[in-house]
């Protein structure tokens, strides 16, 4: 199995949860803040996820 997958099966898994909860009201999460506030840490993940499938495929 190759670790980007697994890694964005995980966050995919994490994300759905985290919706999941908010929506039963069990967890307060203001989605808009959290992607205006984290967006570049996304694409930090994202990019650090492509530089180890590259050197894991060398």
């Amino acid at each position: 199995m190759n670790k980007g997958n697994i890694f964005w099966g995980s966050t995919l898994l994490v994300l759905g949860i985290l919706f999941l909860l908010d929506n039963l009201e069990l967890l307060k999460i203001d989605v808009s803040d959290l992607i205006t506030t984290y967006w570049p840490v996304m694409l930090i993940i994202a990019g650090i996820s492509v530089l180890f499938n590259k050197k894991s495929s060398q």
